[in-house]
């Protein structure tokens, strides 16, 4: 059965566990997943790496060595982008009444045996689970706001089948780490995102996605239903405030010209900027503490603050403390 995706996200509800290597802080999903080769099936990449070799005679061996070696290099460092089914956990419901919905770091989250043995491709990291489910560090969350632990465990239940990760990732150049009976391949996630695939929704990205994703030409895993029913309306995507990657996005493109007030002047320290956001992204005010307050450092930090842009969201205006350090 469809169920719509109403999640909220702000500052405490939606967690970045891991820095991702992006180009251009501006990049967003798209951009960064439209250099990257579309791959159906990630176990496809595991077979260079679990191939053995172990054909009779040295000669054999080694032309099947060097075609082995030829074919890692030609994989490891390339940008993939794929969908990661059972890429997507549930935490345990808590007594705000919310849900976890995390983002698992694992690329091929079930295993391929090509030779017998169990092959996953993880996030770069410390490994977590069974050889029957290995996965890297979790890449991220968001709170799914639900009304008690039944409601919880029904959407996790349906859920389940319909949530996914599409992940941009490049295979990392370390040996294959091994776990439990089981080998795994390294990578870097350089984009990733929790997608619906029954509607396309997207319920968490990193970065910004500009788009929803294509959804599932499958009705069987949506309940004989694809696409958003005509009687439902399509969520505005906004966040009900900023999360703090966005805020810290929207401050990283102004700290140039932060650095450039402390040049101007030359006077270290520290100050926090306590700066109001509209709703539609622009800055409503700016005040400061630390050391500056009612320096001619203090002004020019509030007037290049003031030219801080933002996400739009729905519940603004919101307040946030931003700290920086001038040396």
């Amino acid at each position: 059965m469809w169920m719509p995706s109403k999640l909220v996200r702000n500052l405490s509800s939606l967690a970045l566990i891991a820095a991702l290597t992006r180009a251009a802080s501006a990049e967003t999903f798209e951009e960064i997943s439209a250099s990257a080769r579309k791959l159906p099936d990630a176990s496809v990449l595991v077979f260079p790496f679990a191939d053995a070799c172990k054909l009779e005679g040295d000669l054999a061996r080694r032309a099947c060595q060097g075609i082995r070696a030829a074919r890692q290099s030609a994989l490891v460092g390339k940008r993939w982008v794929t969908t990661a089914s059972g890429g997507v956990g549930f935490g345990k419901f808590d007594l705000k009444g919310t849900l976890p919905v995390t983002a698992r770091g694992c690329i091929l989250c079930v295993a391929t045996k090509p030779q017998g043995d169990a092959w996953f491709i993880v996030s770069k990291g410390t490994l977590a689970g069974e050889a029957s489910a290995l996965a890297g560090p979790d890449l991220g969350f968001v709170n799914q706001k639900v009304a008690d632990e039944a409601s919880a465990a029904k959407y996790a239940t349906e859920m389940a089948p319909q949530l996914a990760t599409e992940l941009v990732f490049a295979l990392t150049a370390d040996k294959p780490v091994a776990k439990g009976g089981a080998s795994a391949l390294t990578a870097e996630v350089l984009a990733w995102r929790i997608v619906d695939r029954c509607t396309g929704d997207v319920l968490a990205s990193e970065p910004d996605s500009a788009a929803s994703a294509a959804p599932s030409g499958k009705p069987e895993e949506c309940g004989g239903q694809v696409g958003r029913p005509k009687d439902v309306p399509k969520d505005d995507g906004l966040p009900v405030v900023l999360s703090r990657w966005e805020v810290q996005r929207g401050m990283a493109a102004v700290r140039g010209l932060v650095q450039d007030c402390h040049k101007k002047y030359q006077i270290p320290g520290n100050a926090n900027a306590v700066v109001e956001i509209n709703s539609d992204g622009s800055v409503k005010s700016v005040s400061l503490k630390g050391d500056f307050v009612g320096t001619p450092t203090g002004t020019c930090l509030i007037k290049v603050v003031q030219q801080a842009k933002f996400p739009p969201f729905k519940k603004g205006p919101m307040r946030v403390d931003y700290p920086f350090i001038l040396r």
